[in-house]
């Protein structure tokens, strides 16, 4: 039953951030790539803003996106499977890997950069200069 409500919560989430960023998924829901120059263009927003929509969109649709080139692409599993498509079920699935991969390293890179944080706040904490101070 928990589960049934969960996705519930996720498809009113998701529906939710459709109605109020519906440029950005339209533009990306032909499958095609889109790099930051032309979503720039299209949204009529600069550089940040593409990127921060992006990053938002990100957390409810399966968007791939390349260190090496400033583009993105919506993945539709679904609709690659019902074409019956195996070359495109490849592609799709080496750039869902792809990414995965590149925002695993990332992850990794910011624990490593937060350990010296963590240990210096450690330090300031264990001294007791806690007055005026929030802790994460």
């Amino acid at each position: 039953m928990k589960k049934n409500k969960t996705k519930l919560q996720s498809n009113k989430a998701k529906q939710a951030y459709i109605d109020s960023h519906p440029l950005i998924i339209d533009i990306l829901n032909d499958g095609e790539i889109h790099y930051r120059k032309e979503l720039v263009i299209k949204m009529q927003m600069n550089d940040s803003s593409v990127r921060n929509e992006i990053g938002i969109a990100k957390l409810y649709y399966p968007i791939v996106s390349f260190a090496s080139r400033a583009g993105y692409r919506l993945v539709r599993p679904d609709k690659i499977i019902k074409e019956d498509n195996e070359e495109d079920l490849k592609i799709a699935l080496e750039e869902i890997t792809h990414t995965l991969r590149e925002d695993k390293s990332r992850v990794r890179k910011l624990n490593k950069n937060m350990k010296a944080l963590i240990a210096a706040e450690r330090i300031i904490l264990k001294h007791g200069i806690t007055q005026g101070l929030k802790k994460l």
